[in-house]
């Protein structure tokens, strides 16, 4: 954990376009969600929520783990969504498909050979901006 937390608040989001600080941020968050290591610590983390004799200690352990990461990574997307970060409903979208591409991703590469989803995730990208706008459009409406 202490080395995931020193790379996320190192991590820092380039780009001037909204496609590229999304693009940036997928990048940021692959450091943690593509790796191995993490597929084996959620299946560690799944089994110890999941299995009754676990202690309540370890249940919460396993609950300010997820916490802990889920407040490191806010000024990531705070530098994605500049004024529209106090979003919290938009950040969490963000975070939790970004999240769910990158270990769709990962699951798939640990059963057989990686395919070239460069289509794929353009159009994550488009779609996460598409809706970052709307938002966006949403909020000076009202």
């Amino acid at each position: 954990m202490e080395r995931a937390a020193r790379q996320i608040r190192s991590a820092h989001i380039g780009g001037d376009a909204l496609e590229e600080r999304l693009e940036s941020l997928l990048e940021v968050l692959a450091t943690h969600y593509s790796r191995p290591e993490y597929l084996a610590r959620l299946q560690i983390l799944l089994d110890l929520n999941q299995d009754p004799r676990s202690s309540a200690t370890a249940k919460e352990a396993v609950a300010f783990h997820g916490a802990e990461l889920n407040r490191l990574w806010l000024p990531l997307f705070q530098q994605v969504l500049g004024d529209i970060a106090d979003d919290q409903e938009l950040a969490r979208y963000l975070f939790v498909t970004s999240r769910g591409y990158l270990t769709g991703n990962l699951i798939a590469s640990s059963i057989s050979k990686p395919s070239n989803d460069a289509a794929e995730r353009k159009l994550l990208i488009s779609g996460m901006a598409m809706v970052v706008r709307q938002r966006a459009r949403q909020r000076q409406e009202s």
